[in-house]
């Protein structure tokens, strides 16, 4: 379960992701597939960490945090995800 941007603004969206499961033919362990939407070990959609980063320029991360039903531990790790992100790509 991912969660993603909510539907009309008000709604909190959860996406059902179900990712393969493969194993290494080299050493047998098993990996799960990676998606481009979602990093990895993470529980949100990029756009979702970008939409919660763009809300930080307009106010603080404790109302961000609040207005998303996040912690502001996990507002701070989407800045980090997405400024590492953006910077990989530039």
């Amino acid at each position: 379960m991912v969660r993603d941007l909510p539907i009309s603004h008000y709604r909190k969206t959860w996406l059902r992701v179900n990712r393969r499961q493969f194993k290494c033919s080299t050493c047998g362990k098993p990996f799960s597939e990676d998606f481009e939407c979602v990093g990895v070990r993470r529980v949100y959609t990029d756009r979702y960490a970008e939409e919660v980063v763009a809300d930080l320029i307009h106010s603080d991360t404790a109302n961000v945090a609040r207005q998303h039903g996040l912690s502001e531990d996990i507002v701070w790790s989407m800045v980090e995800y997405v400024s590492a992100k953006k910077s990989v790509l530039m």
